[in-house]
């Protein structure tokens, strides 16, 4: 079908350029920004009509025309409701299909002045994958992609330097750079690495103060630069994206602190905790945030939290957290992976720091047995524990991580619905993990007062103690959660901080 449709161009004297895949797709019409665009439904990747609505956030609004061998009513609606001009069912003759486009490319010819600026919409997809701006509206990112300036930069190139003054908000677009800072004996190190779709020069856009650090190009790169004022004037009061970069100065203020104190390699390798539950919804993710500031009280610096719960991760958002990238968005690199790797941690007050593995759903996929292996041998000798907090299915990820866990903690809620479940999960762990009993303990978590059985007896069901169980503290959680607090720092007598300290002496 490929070949029918490159040779229908040919014969219209069309340049065609072709995408096998919807993400190659995506990135070819960002790029090269052409006159028409031709989809089909099914792609191997992801879907035709995810790829319209993508490139209609982004600002594409030349003609899209769909082929698609499905034809119910509801298929040629959704099309053309996610951005498509036209919806053509296969099969379709040559002749057909030439004369649809041609048509289409005539009416485009007479809009062309609407078209945004060369070079626009590949600063909206840019600004799409920013952390800052992931829930921002679509207008507004065209509003400062439009704002914003292009800069090359030469390697060896000092872009900001610490104590001078600074306007700018920078995302990079291509390339890579350091972030150095100047120690109290005038020695210099390296704080951060930073690559494609993060940002740096939040600290002094948003306060004013002199640049707290040295961002230097390490090759040859293109940035995105952003006035303080059209920053500013675009992130209203109040907004999601304001709030999000006030946290990031936060956390980055707090990196620097840090950078000062900073321990040495352990000789040994990080003891690797996992919090797994068969079930959602059971307070897994709040049991390991507590658990990890728990462990930092008397670890401080030396516990990471990596968030494996896939495909949404919700651990950050719980800490307010900003993730400047990612794991997944690493999965590509070899020399730099190491560094870039540790700068992706997330410094918490509390003293443990979190690795987020996607910022986005659709990255999801991305994480591979193989990049989570890679990143736990690069990040274990930084750490005394690395708690992981896992998805619900049991994934090639998730079995994989399970295997190399030293104590595995099993989550449940007091119903006898979870039952089965537990039996079939305590069964892999034993029979096909092979972890030791010693290694696997079983927390009921009480999240109503009104549970159906105690927890000791969920654990008679599996022929094992209950090790920890955590009495409903009503609202609390969900209160402390709404806030960014972590009750085992904020409230060290609340059900859930007791039981992370449970956990912590059963590990420690």
């Amino acid at each position: 079908m490929m070949l029918l449709l490159l040779e229908v161009c040919k014969m219209q004297n069309f340049e065609a350029l072709e995408a096998v895949t919807g993400r190659a797709a995506l990135k070819l019409a960002i790029t090269e920004e052409p006159d028409l665009i031709l989809l089909d439904w099914e792609l191997p990747d992801i879907t035709g009509v995810e790829v319209c609505r993508y490139l209609r956030r982004v600002g594409i609004s030349v003609p899209i025309v769909m082929l698609s061998g499905r034809s119910t009513d509801k298929d040629v609606v959704t099309g053309l409701q996610e951005g498509a001009d036209e919806y053509l069912t296969k099969p379709i003759s040559p002749q057909v299909l030439a004369a649809r486009l041609s048509a289409h490319l005539r009416r485009a010819s007479t809009s062309e002045a609407e078209r945004p600026p060369k070079g626009v919409i590949a600063r909206v997809a840019l600004l799409d994958r920013v952390s800052l701006f992931l829930q921002h509206p679509a207008a507004a990112l065209r509003v400062l992609a439009k704002r914003a300036e292009g800069v090359s930069v030469r390697t060896g190139t000092a872009v900001l330097t610490q104590g001078a003054v600074n306007d700018s908000f920078f995302v990079i677009q291509k390339g890579s750079f350091d972030v150095t800072r100047k120690g109290p004996y005038g020695d210099r190190f390296i704080l951060a690495r930073l690559g494609e779709g993060e940002f740096f020069g939040a600290i002094s856009t948003l306060t004013r103060d002199p640049a707290a650090a040295t961002v230097t190009a390490l090759e040859d790169s293109q940035l995105m630069r952003i006035s303080r004022e059209d920053l500013v004037a675009e992130l209203a009061l109040g907004s999601e994206a304001l709030i999000q970069l006030e946290s990031v100065v936060k956390q980055r203020r707090q990196l620097l602190d840090r950078s000062l104190t900073r321990k040495k390699q352990k000789a040994d390798a990080a003891r690797i905790v996992a919090m797994y539950s068969p079930k959602g919804g059971v307070g897994k993710t709040t049991l390991a945030l507590n658990l990890a500031a728990s462990l930092a009280r008397k670890h401080k610096g030396e516990v990471l939290l990596i968030d494996c719960s896939l495909p949404y991760n919700h651990a950050a958002v719980l800490a307010h957290l900003v993730p400047s990238t990612a794991l997944a968005r690493l999965g590509g690199l070899t020399a730099d992976f190491e560094d870039r790797l540790r700068s992706a941690l997330l410094p918490h007050p509390a003293g443990f720091s979190l690795l987020p593995t996607v910022i986005s759903a659709e990255e999801a996929e991305l994480v591979t047995p193989i990049l989570v292996t890679r990143a736990l041998a690069a990040l274990s000798s930084q750490f005394a524990f690395i708690v992981l907090d896992l998805g619900v299915a049991l994934s090639e990820v998730v079995l994989s991580l399970l295997e190399r866990s030293h104590e595995v903690f099993v989550i449940a809620t007091a119903e006898l619905l979870i039952v089965k479940d537990l039996i079939d999960v305590y069964d892999i762990l034993r029979n096909i993990l092979k972890l030791a009993d010693g290694q696997i303990h079983l927390v009921v978590n009480h999240r109503t007062a009104d549970a159906a059985v105690a927890g000791r007896e969920l654990g008679g069901y599996l022929g094992v103690k209950t090790e920890v169980e955590i009495r409903s503290d009503g609202i609390r959680p969900e209160s402390a959660a709404i806030r960014g607090e972590i009750l085992a720092v904020s409230d060290v007598t609340s059900p859930i901080a007791k039981a992370a300290d449970e956990m912590s002496r059963l590990i420690d």
